[in-house]
């Protein structure tokens, strides 16, 4: 269970922060600065602090709900993962963003087939914080994902710096004239984003956390927002005028899109290192070294392209 989940079902349980740090076994004031960091990320007060004893308010419901949703699919996942055993054979346990597992798995298997036709693979669609919990327990050989902090147990592989832009209708008025891509200075995007109903990741995933943490620095203030846990739904969403999205290059681009308008950022919170990650004492071998070989190509071709 997270820290935030337990944290929060803790004060809940005891009414009072100071009975719940002592069950926690932490001091009160430490429970203090934990949940107001926490509000301060996802952007909201969880706790009536009014209330005697303490409750959530209606977004404290809600991001719990949230957090009891992400833990029941972690669970699930271990559980499934650890009925596939070690990897045996050629059977192959691959993770991606959920986007991901869309866009290049098809691209890539017809040719590993050709050449490992009694290949297995398993395969995952995971936020990268659980990709990486994967890869470092050795439940995954395989996995696409931004760096993060790969940390020890990790071997992480860069292929390129992927920026992520600024997309939606309305963004047609920030290139006032301009060709579709063009190049914007974060400073002049501010009362643009203020005004506008922005469709971001959830924090918990690494394009949330990133997109917000660029949002904060530029001093925009998060009032109209829609969470989403994929990729695809923003944009789409974008697409039909809801609102803006900040979305990965290599999916704006893609020709599906072909008539959304985007803008690039002149930021370097906005890029990003993707590449390849396998267990550190794993270096991949027969099926998953080709496997990993072809998904490197596939996502430097499509960085070309866009």
């Amino acid at each position: 269970m997270s820290d935030a989940l337990r944290y929060l079902q803790t004060i809940v349980e005891h009414g009072n922060l100071t009975r719940a740090a002592d069950a926690l076994f932490i001091s009160q004031p430490a429970l203090s600065r934990y949940i107001a960091r926490l509000e301060a990320t996802v952007g909201v007060t969880l706790i009536d602090r009014s209330a005697q004893p303490l409750v959530l308010t209606a977004e404290g419901h809600r991001y719990s709900d949230y957090l009891l949703a992400a833990e029941k699919l972690r669970s699930s996942m271990e559980a499934d993962l650890r009925g596939m055993g070690q990897l045996s054979g050629e059977t192959v346990r691959l993770g991606a963003t959920g986007w991901r597992t869309l866009t290049l798995i098809p691209q890539v298997m017809p040719e590993i087939l050709e050449v490992w036709p009694g290949l297995s693979l398993n395969l995952y669609g995971l936020s990268n914080s659980d990709l990486l919990s994967g890869v470092r327990a050795k439940k995954l050989d395989l996995a696409v994902m931004y760096t993060g902090q790969a940390g020890i147990g990790v071997h992480f592989d860069k292929i390129i710096d992927e920026q992520v832009l600024l997309a939606g209708k309305s963004v047609e008025t920030l290139l006032a004239g301009q060709e579709r891509g063009a190049v914007v200075p974060a400073m002049q995007l501010r009362a643009f984003l203020q005004t506008e109903r922005l469709i971001l990741m959830h924090p918990e995933h690494n394009l949330g956390a990133v997109t917000r943490d660029f949002l904060t620095k530029l001093g925009v203030r998060l009032r109209r927002v829609m969470n989403v846990n994929s990729v695809v739904p923003m944009i789409d969403l974008a697409v039909a005028g809801v609102g803006v999205t900040f979305v990965p290059d290599s999916m704006a681009t893609r020709s599906e899109y072909a008539e959304v308008p985007y803008v690039r950022i002149q930021h370097e919170d906005l890029i990003q290192e993707i590449g390849l990650a396998w267990p550190a004492d794993k270096e991949p071998n027969g099926p998953t070294r080709h496997l990993a070989d072809a998904l490197a190509r596939e996502i430097r071709r499509d960085a070309e392209v866009g």
